[in-house]
C-alpha cells in the first residue's frame, strides 16, 4: 500500500516538474527502500530538499526562476547554508561528528593551528584550492562527491553534516572504512553495564513492517540482557516508549527512526535512546543510523566487535551485543525444522544431520542477497562449483524482507542448511571487507560449518586460519577443490571444523568469554 496516494502521484508526475529516471538515479535510496520515485519525492524528498528533476537542480545552480514552488523553501535554506560555512555552530556541529580527525590532519597535511583559525577552518578553506583533501581517516571529501555528484557549492563535510546523513547518502568509502575499522582498537568497546542498569527496566523496540531479520535482533536482544541479569521487553510500539520510565533500545535505526514510528518522537526522546546498529559503514543505511548514534546521550550498541570500536573511535560510547545460540533464545534452532517456504520453492537435498562432518550432504553453500559483484563472483567459481554438491540461495531484493517473501531464508532455515553443509562461502557484498557476524560466526562457526570467506576485518573472539579460512576470489576456486578433493584439504577442513565445535561447547556450556 503507498505512503501517499495514487492521485497525489498522478499529480506530480503530470506537472512536468517531476523527472523519476533521473531521481532515482540521483537518489540511490529509493531503489534501497523499493519505493516508487514519485511516492518517495512526496513522502520524504522534499522535506529533505531533494531536487525534483535536473532541470531544478540547474535552474537553482544557474540562477534562474525555474524552481518548482514545493522546493523553493528547503533550497533557499541551503543556499543560505553555503554563505555560513565557518560560523561557529557550524564548525561545532561539524566538530561533534568526530569525522574531521585534528591529529591526523596535522600529521598528513603538515598544518599547525593559526591565530583566529581552527585546523577545521583550514581545512573547509582548502577545499578551494584542494578538494582532494581528507577530513581524517574516515571521511573522503572526494568519495564524497564522486558518489553524491548533485552537491554543488558547498564542502561535502558540510553537506554531510547538514543533509547528508539524514538523506541516506553515500559517505564512506569501502576502503577508507576498511583501514578505519582495522585501526580500530577493540578495547575500547564498552560493557554493557556502562549502558545499562540492572536497576532500570529496558524496552526493546523494532519497526513491525521493516526487515524480518531485525525483529530476530529484537528479539534476541531481550533475551540476551534478561539471560545476563537484566530486564528486558520487547515493543514495535513506539507510544509504550513515551511513557517508559527506564531504558529504550531501538533496534535499527535507519528503519525505525526514519521510516518508522521513530518519525514522531522528540528530540528529547531521541536523545534518550540508545541505538543498535546493525549495517555496514559503506552503506547509505549506516549513514541514515549514524545520525542517530551521534545524538544520542546514552551510547549505542552494535552487533559486530570491528564495527562498535569503530564507533568508540568515534567518541560514540558503544558496547557489543554478540548473536549466540543461547540455550532458549531465537538463535537456538531445533534440527529438522525446515520450513515448506522453502521447500516449496527450492530442491533440498535429504538433510541427514550426520554426526560425521564428511558425511554432511552439501559440500558447501552459499546463501546471501545477490547483487551484481556477489553475481559476479559466482560466476567466476560456477565452473569448481559445479564439481560439487552445492546449495546456493541468491535473489536479488529491493526494500525490507518480510516474511512470507518467497525468497526469505529464515535464521533457522539457514542454520538446517549449514549444519548439513561443509563450508559456507562468504562473498561480501561490496568491496568492504566487514565481518557479517550472524552469517559468519552465528550461521557457520556455530553451525561447526567451515566459512571460506574473502578477508574480513579482523575481531578479537575469532581467528583467521583457526575459526574461518580467508582467500581472495582469484585464490578460492583452488582452494575449494584442495579443501574438498584432496587428504590434506580434509584434514584442514576437519581440524577448522573442530575448533568450531570447541567454541560451541564453550558457549553452550556458559563461558561468557565474549562479552
Amino acid at each position: 500500500m503507498p505512503i501517499v496516494s495514487e492521485a497525489d502521484m498522478a499529480a506530480l508526475r503530470a506537472s512536468g516538474q517531476f523527472d523519476p529516471v533521473w531521481y532515482a538515479e540521483v537518489y540511490p535510496d529509493v531503489a534501497l527502500l523499493g519505493l516508487d520515485p514519485a511516492e518517495h519525492y512526496l513522502w520524504i524528498g522534499r522535506r529533505l530538499g531533494r531536487f525534483a528533476s535536473a532541470r531544478a537542480r540547474d535552474s537553482l545552480d544557474h540562477g534562474l526562476n525555474e524552481v518548482p514552488t514545493q522546493l523553493t523553501s528547503m533550497q533557499s535554506k541551503r543556499v543560505e547554508a553555503e554563505t555560513d560555512v565557518f560560523e561557529h555552530d557550524l564548525i561545532e556541529q561539524v566538530s561533534k561528528t568526530r569525522l574531521f580527525d585534528e591529529q591526523w590532519y596535522s600529521q598528513t597535511y603538515g598544518k599547525r593551528s593559526s591565530p583566529g583559525e581552527n585546523l577545521l577552518e583550514e581545512y573547509l578553506r582548502a577545499y578551494a584550492h584542494d578538494p582532494s583533501r581528507d577530513a581524517g581517516p574516515l571521511f573522503s571529501t572526494l568519495y564524497y562527491k564522486q558518489e553524491n555528484p548533485d552537491v554543488r557549492g558547498i564542502h561535502p563535510l558540510v553537506h554531510l553534516v547538514k543533509f547528508g546523513l539524514r538523506e541516506g547518502r553515500k559517505a564512506f568509502s569501502p576502503n577508507k572504512s576498511n583501514e578505519f575499522l582495522d585501526s580500530s582498537d577493540q578495547n575500547l568497546i564498552s560493557s554493557i553495564d556502562s549502558l545499562l542498569s540492572k536497576d532500570e527496566s529496558i524496552l526493546v523496540l523494532y519497526w513491525s513492517e521493516g526487515n524480518f531479520f531485525f525483529k530476530d535482533i529484537a528479539q534476541y536482544t531481550v533475551e540476551y540482557l534478561n539471560n545476563i541479569g537484566y530486564s528486558a521487553v520487547l515493543s514495535s510500539d513506539s507510544e509504550a516508549s513515551s511513557s517508559w520510565r527506564g531504558a529504550v533500545i531501538v533496534v535499527a535505526p535507519h528503519e525505525f527512526c526514519v521510516h518508522g514510528p521513530g518519525r514522531a518522537w522528540s528530540t528529547d526522546q531521541r536523545q534518550q535512546a540508545i541505538y543498535l546498529n546493525t549495517e555496514q559503514w559503506h552503506t547509505s543505511w549506516f549513514s541514515l543510523s549514524l545520525q542517530f548514534m551521534l545524538e544520542s546521550n546514552r551510547g549505542a550498541l552494535d552487533i559486530n566487535p570491528s564495527s562498535a570500536a569503530g564507533l568508540a573511535r568515534l567518541g560514540i560510547k558503544t558496547g557489543f551485543v554478540p548473536l549466540l545460540p543461547l540455550a532458549g533464545s531465537c538463535f537456538d534452532f531445533p534440527s529438522g525444522a525446515i520450513s515448506s517456504q522453502i521447500t516449496q520453492h527450492k530442491y533440498i537435498k535429504p538433510l541427514s544431520y550426520p554426526e560425521t562432518f564428511t558425511a554432511r550432504p552439501y559440500d558447501l553453500c552459499f546463501l546471501g542477497v545477490g547483487n551484481e559483484r556477489r553475481n559476479k563472483a559466482l560466476a567466476g567459481l560456477a565452473t569448481t562449483l559445479g564439481q560439487f554438491d552445492s546449495f546456493i540461495h541468491c535473489p536479488r531484493l529491493s526494500g525490507p524482507v518480510r516474511v512470507g517473501n518467497p525468497d526469505m531464508m529464515s535464521s533457522s532455515d539457514f542454520a538446517q542448511i549449514a549444519r548439513n553443509s561443509k563450508i559456507l562461502l562468504n562473498i561480501h557484498q561490496g568491496d568492504s571487507h566487514y565481518l557479517e557476524w550472524h552469517r559468519i560466526f552465528l550461521s557457520g562457526i556455530m553451525e561447526g560449518c567451515v566459512v571460506v570467506t574473502e578477508p574480513c576485518c579482523p575481531v578479537r573472539f575469532i581467528e583467521s586460519g583457526v575459526h574461518y579460512i580467508e582467500a581472495s576470489l582469484n585464490e578460492m576456486p583452488a582452494l575449494l577443490t584442495e579443501l574438498l578433493s584432496s587428504s590434506q584439504g580434509k584434514r584442514r577442513l576437519d581440524e577448522v571444523h573442530r575448533n568450531c565445535l570447541s567454541l560451541r561447547a564453550q558457549i553452550d556450556s556458559g563461558e561468557r568469554f565474549l562479552l
